[in-house]
């Protein structure tokens, strides 16, 4: 009897040493692995390992405006167009050029109910 529960113990820490190399959780693989002993082992060697980084970025690539092919999100100069794609600051603009921009449009007069705004006569 000592030995059947030698052996699952064994088969719980060869489960979780097989889980640790996969980069997963080695304690509850232990667990599994003493209570479902070889299917648990079968099934900890079969399961897939852990992706590697949890904070890579979703999106790593960009489109190129110019010649609609993939760069690195990362890249400047499109490396098949040679165009400049421009930086983080020239695409993601700050609230004062914004305000800037905003100024260059006409002025416009809301009507009464806030739909369909009427330009602003110059009389008025």
């Amino acid at each position: 009897m000592g030995f059947i529960i030698i052996c699952w113990i064994v088969m719980g820490a060869l489960c979780a040493l097989i889980a640790l190399a996969k980069r997963r959780s080695s304690l509850g693989w232990f667990l599994l692995g003493c209570l479902f002993g070889p299917l648990a082992l079968l099934f900890a060697a079969a399961m897939s390992a852990a992706p590697r980084t949890l904070y890579e970025p979703a999106h790593t690539l960009k489109t190129c405006p110019h010649c609609a092919e993939t760069v690195k999100i990362q890249a400047v100069v499109c490396k098949h167009c040679g165009q400049h794609l421009g930086n983080v600051i020239e695409n993601n603009p700050t609230q004062d050029q914004w305000n800037r921009e905003l100024e260059k449009l006409p002025h416009r007069k809301a009507s009464r109910w806030g739909s369909s705004p009427q330009p602003e006569k110059e009389g008025d």
